[in-house]
């Protein structure tokens, strides 16, 4: 199902419900551990103290998550000059995944003129507030996705060119790196 700009409201108003749900706490910047000497430290507010390695891996996947939903929101603000442009945006869910370096189970793919562009992460996306926006596909090999080589320096390439011009071949876009 190709998003309109009316499912591409309920989408952000479901993202933006979730956002405020995790509050800006969960957004803020989070120092990287260091290591030195063999042990681990952490530095916050200028204070410098050492920790746990579990404690160490748990701030790492704070700030990955948190990196990760920023993206996702920076990916809603395109999509509406995506769509305002004629191009074929859907969200996709796979039941198997093939070739994905993480569990993918449940996550949403975003589909960009057949391109996957970005997984959607279950935390950042209550999947049963849009499931009538979402196809549901065995595998992702179904022809409405393509598996064309590209990168994401192809793929942003594409993007931001599209949010500009409209009757642009992003597939062709994203696998030559091209700029119009």
């Amino acid at each position: 199902m190709k998003l309109t700009s009316h499912s591409l409201k309920r989408l952000y108003n479901i993202s933006l419900e979730k956002i405020r749900t995790k509050g800006a706490s969960y957004y803020n910047w989070k120092n990287s551990p260091i290591e030195k000497n063999n042990k681990i430290y952490y530095v916050e507010n200028g204070v410098e103290n050492e920790i746990e390695i579990g404690a160490a891996l748990e701030i790492m996947n704070q700030k990955l998550s948190s990196t990760y939903s920023e993206r996702y929101v920076g990916m809603l603000g395109m999509l509406s000059s995506l769509i305002n442009n004629g191009y074929d945006i859907r969200l996709v869910q796979f039941a198997d995944e093939l070739n994905v370096p993480f569990d993918a189970h449940k996550w949403i793919v975003l589909i960009v003129e057949t391109m996957p562009i970005f997984h959607i992460n279950p935390a950042d996306l209550d999947t049963e507030q849009i499931s009538d926006l979402v196809e549901i596909h065995n595998d992702n090999t179904h022809e409405s996705v393509c598996w064309k080589g590209t990168n994401k320096i192809g793929e942003f390439t594409s993007l931001l060119q599209g949010c500009i011009y409209p009757n642009l071949d992003l597939v062709k876009i994203a696998i030559d790196n091209t700029i119009k």
